[in-house]
């Protein structure tokens, strides 16, 4: 039965829940804006995407998708040789999506459409 785990123990491997342990060089920042940018950018789309009255709804609902779909794939690469499972992936995912949703204007406010800016 224990040769049909998906998950097979790989020894003393845990799971990290100190964010940005490790990553206090260039690689680490390199590494800290891969995985932020591309939920920053899929935050900005789907911040456009929706009307003003669905932003709540969707800001919180797709943070809480991403930290249900994240987080188990970082546990499992806790099954990985030469992988560390860590939390600072979900955190950035996270941070860039909600960044996303700070920063964008309503679609109203920032261009009328009829060639004036808000202000």
């Amino acid at each position: 039965l224990g040769q049909m785990d998906p998950f097979p123990a790989v020894g003393a491997v845990s799971f990290n829940w100190v964010p940005f342990r490790g990553m206090r060089n260039v690689a680490g920042l390199a590494d800290i804006l891969a995985g932020f940018w591309p939920f920053l950018a899929l935050g900005c789309l789907a911040a456009l995407a929706v009307g003003p009255q669905q932003r709540r709804l969707v800001a919180a609902g797709g943070g809480v998708a991403l930290v249900a779909l994240l987080l188990p794939f970082e546990w499992a690469q806790q099954a990985i040789p030469g992988q560390q499972a860590d939390i600072t992936d979900v955190i950035l995912a996270l941070a860039g999506w909600s960044m996303a949703w700070w920063w964008q204007p309503s679609r109203g406010a920032a261009f009328d459409g009829k060639g004036h800016h808000g202000g």
